[in-house]
């Protein structure tokens, strides 16, 4: 899908500039971002974030991916 293409062509892009690392972030109850990012071949470095929504008063986990290029 979109999304997808989308996060591919960062990953090229990053590549290209010779950058060492792509980082990802999305909120834990998102498991259609966590797919995205599993599919790309980021790997979870961490899960113990949390996310405040404030407008909303409510706070969430954070899962934070990595892929070393």
């Amino acid at each position: 899908g979109l999304a997808t293409e989308a996060a591919l062509s960062m990953v090229q892009l990053a590549k290209r500039l010779g950058l060492e690392a792509v980082y990802a972030r999305c909120d834990s109850r998102n498991s259609a971002s966590e797919k995205l990012m599993q599919r790309l071949g980021l790997q979870l470095a961490d899960d113990s974030g949390t996310r405040c929504y404030e407008k909303k008063q409510e706070t969430a986990g954070e899962l934070r991916y990595e892929m070393t290029l």
